[in-house]
Formats: structure tokens, sequence, C-alpha cells
């Protein structure tokens, strides 16, 4: 959509990104699923996120 119809034509690697990113996202589940993930680890290691101090 950024590009335009650049971003279909295989002149550059964009379209290869933007075929492997949708490929990904189906195989290795949904954007909730991973958000799911990242919050339970961090509140079970009691790490806040926005701290930059580890």
């Amino acid at each position: 959509q950024l590009l335009g119809a650049r971003g279909y034509s295989k002149d550059t690697p964009l379209e290869w990104m933007y075929r492997y990113a949708r490929q990904a996202r189906l195989v290795d589940g949904a954007s909730e699923v991973h958000k799911m993930v990242l919050a339970r680890s961090f509140l079970k290691d009691g790490t806040d996120f926005w701290s930059w101090e580890r």
C-alpha cells in the first residue's frame, strides 16, 4: 500500500518481503497470541517492559 505497484513488482525485494511476512504470520500465529505470551513472560519474571535497567 505504501509503495503502490512497486510493492508487487518482482524487480525489487519488497514483493518477496511482503509475501514472506504474510506467510510467516499465518504459520507463526496471530499477533494477539504473541502479545499474550510476552505479557505472561514479563509478569512471571517481574520484568518491567518500559524499564531500561535490567
